[in-house]
């Protein structure tokens, strides 16, 4: 009797042992997920903040390229 009782013991000590490592693996799958959101947050951001500045840089080129252009003719008219 003493013998079965030892290998409950032993049982039950691997399935509390499985089931705190099975929590725990749960936990860091929950903690990873939660990573991946905040990075996809992050990333899409960024993105928009890149297209943002993207737009204001075309934007900035056209101004430029239209000075360019009213300077080109103010220079012709003034030369004649």
């Amino acid at each position: 009797m003493a013998e079965h009782y030892e290998e409950y013991e032993i049982l039950k000590n691997y399935d509390d042992s499985l089931y705190y490592q099975l929590t725990a693996f749960q936990n860091s799958s929950e903690k990873i997920v939660q990573e991946y959101e905040l990075l996809k947050i992050d990333y899409m951001q960024m993105k928009v903040d890149y297209d943002l500045q993207i737009r204001d840089f075309q934007v900035l080129v056209e101004r430029v390229d239209q000075t360019i252009e009213f300077l080109k003719m103010v220079f012709r008219r003034a030369i004649g």
